[in-house]
Parts: structure tokens; sequence; C-alpha cells
């Protein structure tokens, strides 16, 4: 039973995983289309003030990206660590049977 619920549990953060990603992967594309919007299609090449900002951002997501990635990792092996060991618990527990 518990691991049935685990295996909803792993599903459930699979799903949320994804839409995260797929989130953060298109979070940059929004925000150039509007800040080429709110500045007009013409400016196409950004002004150096903007380029330290641009960099920076692009920095701050990264470290964003990889921060919620490891996490995400992190969750995920230790649900992994849990069914194995409870594999292992059942294997001698069958053996003593």
């Amino acid at each position: 039973m518990q691991r049935a619920s685990r295996k909803k549990e792993v599903k459930r953060l699979n799903i949320i995983f994804a839409i995260v990603v797929i989130a953060m992967l298109i979070l940059p594309f929004i925000a150039i289309i509007i800040f080429l919007s709110s500045k007009g299609f013409e400016t196409h090449i950004l002004p150096d003030a903007y380029i330290s900002y641009f960099i920076f951002g692009f920095f701050a997501y990264i470290g964003l990206m990889i921060l919620v990635i490891s996490m995400f990792a992190k969750k995920f092996y230790k649900h992994y660590e849990m069914q194995v060991s409870e594999d292992k618990i059942e294997e001698k527990t069958g053996e003593r049977e």
C-alpha cells in the first residue's frame, strides 16, 4: 500500500518537474518578447546599459535553473533510495519465510 502511494507521489513529482522545466525554458522568450514590445520592435540592439542587466539576468536564470533541477533530483534520489531499501527488506523477509 505504501509503495503504491509512493508511486503516485513520484508520478506527481514527474508532472510537476515537467511543468516547472517547461515554464523555465519558455520564460526567457516571454521576457524578450515583452522587452521588445515595450521598446518597439525597431530597437533590436540593446543599449550598453542593458547589456550588464542582460548578463546578470542570464546568469541568475542559469543559477535558478540549476537550483530547481538539483532540488528535484535530490527529491527523486531520496524516493529511489527508499524504494531500494524497501525492496531489500522485502527480499530478506521473503528469504526468511
